[in-house]
């Protein structure tokens, strides 16, 4: 098994109800997401 493909992305998920920091309002949450392919179709994310 060996890896064929890497993709990276960000995710941005709004919040349902923000809620404050002593810096600032926070509406929505970023992420970023890895997915692996391999040469055999098996994909994993994380």
């Amino acid at each position: 098994m060996k890896i064929r493909t890497l993709r990276l992305g960000s995710l941005s998920v709004p919040l349902k109800k923000p809620f404050k920091t002593a810096l600032r309002t926070v509406n929505e949450v970023t992420t970023n997401v890895v997915v692996v392919e391999t040469d055999e179709g098996v994909c994993g994310y994380g």
